[in-house]
């Protein structure tokens, strides 16, 4: 067989438009097949200070959790098992269904029981807001 040699005018050109068009078939393909989770996460966002009257500021009751650097878990002033935060919880909401739960950590106070706290309240299907203030916890 004869090799045919290219003149030196001539080069040998490759047309990418074929592959062009593969490349873009396949992106459409996986965004289009690709599913978007929005994780969910605590809103850890400090609010600013309201300028309403005072007694609208008052008006909603506070349940203050405290999780203390040793473990413990206390509701406005009262030690309590970690387990136990959403019958509190559940408890206050009778009460007062307009209970804001606050949820007051030491710097060196376990994340685990502090994420439990949380998770307790949250099941109890309370308003949550995590102070920015580091908690008091008697020793």
């Amino acid at each position: 067989m004869r090799k045919h040699k290219n003149s030196p005018g001539q080069e040998a050109a490759v047309d990418m438009t074929p592959m062009l068009d593969i490349v873009f078939i396949m992106l459409i393909f996986f965004i289009v097949t690709s599913t978007f989770i929005r994780e969910s996460g605590l809103d850890l966002t400090e609010h600013k200070s309201d300028d309403r009257p005072e007694e609208q500021l008052n008006s909603p009751k506070a349940a203050i959790v405290k999780v203390c650097a040793n473990g413990d878990i206390s509701i406005d002033g009262r030690l309590i098992d970690a387990r136990s935060v959403r019958a509190n919880v559940e408890r206050k909401l009778a009460e007062d269904s307009s209970t804001v739960v606050i949820i007051e950590t030491e710097k060196e106070a376990p994340t685990g029981k502090l994420v439990m706290a949380i998770d307790q309240a949250r099941t109890a299907r309370a308003h949550i807001s995590v102070s920015p203030e580091p908690a008091y916890c008697r020793r």
